[in-house]
């Protein structure tokens, strides 16, 4: 039987996992090594990869991942999402300036260019409509072709209710120790 777990009941974990050494930094990292395989495994290396990257943790995987992505010689560029930034986000973007990861801006960003989209925009702390430019993106997103991995959730759902008003559809979602409960009951399923 597969262990699922609520919003809440992740945060609890993750501060456990603290507790006990495993920090945020190295959480992050260890999420976007994961997804690093899983983009290896569904990519050629000529294919270009596009992360979208929210401003929380879930932007900070992804930005790791487009590090990661770079440095193996992979065509990975970043697109970010929304004003603010956490501490989190913030480093590991200015590690991708410094080494030159590609950056295409929000405005700009044609899906079907690429042959793979990772979502990671928001994660399992979105509990409320998306707006402005996150909605427009999604809305691009989800009228393509392009392959999309969601990263723990896709963005827009609901991580303890599985509801949304409007929301990533994922062909895949990598999500990190536990399922969400979102991913399972309501229409979480169908994203």
């Amino acid at each position: 039987m597969t262990e699922v777990l609520t919003v809440k009941e992740v945060k609890e974990a993750e501060a456990r996992a603290a507790a006990y050494g495993l920090t945020e930094d190295v959480l992050i990292e260890n999420a976007a090594a994961a997804l690093k395989e899983a983009v290896l495994s569904l990519t050629e290396p000529q294919d270009r990869i596009c992360v979208l990257c929210g401003g929380g943790n879930n932007g900070a995987d992804g930005l790791s991942l487009a590090r990661m992505l770079f440095l193996a010689d992979r065509k990975a560029e970043i697109v970010r999402t929304g004003a603010r930034q956490g501490a989190a986000s913030e480093a590991r973007y200015k590690a991708c300036v410094e080494l030159g990861v590609p950056e295409q801006r929000a405005q700009d960003f044609e899906p079907n260019e690429y042959a793979l989209v990772v979502d990671a925009m928001l994660g399992t702390g979105c509990d409320r409509p998306l707006e402005g430019e996150l909605r427009e993106i999604v809305l691009r997103l989800n009228e393509s072709d392009v392959f999309t991995l969601a990263v723990d959730i896709p963005s827009g759902l609901n991580a303890d209710t599985g509801e949304t008003e409007l929301a990533v559809i994922a062909n895949e979602t990598l999500t990190f120790s536990f399922a969400k409960v979102g991913h399972i009951v309501g229409t979480g399923r169908n994203y």
